[in-house]
C-alpha cells in the first residue's frame, strides 16, 4: 500500500534535467533520507550479504530506483538508467552524482572563463 503523503512529497522534487543538479540532489537526499532509503544509495551491499539482508537491501533498492527515477527528465533517464543501475540504487546514484556534479563544476569554468575574457577585452591597461 502507497503512502499519500510520501507520494506527495515525492512529486515534490523536481525533475532532474541537467541543469538544476545541484537543487535536485539535495531534495531527493532529504527524501530519500526520509524514507530510510539513502544508505542503499550511498553503500554498496556489503560482500558476503546473507541472505535476508540481501533481500532487505534489494527491496530498498528497488524503492530507492523508483523514486529516483520517477524524478528524472527523459534525456536524463535514457543517460543514467542502464542494466548495471536498474537494479541497483548504488549504482544508479554514483552515476548521476558522477556524471552531474562534475558536469556543473566544468559548467562553472566556463561561466567563469567567459565573465574573465569579456572584461578582458584584449587589453590588460583597461
Amino acid at each position: 500500500m502507497t503512502n499519500k503523503n510520501s507520494d506527495k512529497e515525492t512529486f515534490s522534487i523536481p525533475i532532474l534535467d541537467s541543469s538544476n543538479y545541484s537543487e535536485w540532489n539535495l531534495w531527493m537526499m532529504f527524501h530519500l533520507w526520509s524514507r530510510d532509503l539513502l544508505d542503499v544509495c550511498e553503500t554498496p551491499l556489503a560482500t558476503g550479504a546473507t541472505v535476508p539482508a540481501l533481500n532487505k537491501w534489494t527491496k530498498a533498492s528497488h524503492e530507492a530506483i523508483n523514486i529516483i527515477a520517477s524524478r528524472l527528465s527523459h534525456v536524463v533517464f535514457l543517460e543514467v538508467i542502464n542494466n548495471e543501475t536498474k537494479d541497483n540504487a548504488h549504482l544508479l546514484w554514483t552515476k548521476i552524482n558522477d556524471q552531474y556534479a562534475s558536469k556543473r563544476a566544468i559548467n562553472r569554468g566556463w561561466v567563469w572563463m567567459d565573465w574573465i575574457w569579456s572584461n578582458y577585452h584584449g587589453d590588460l591597461q583597461e
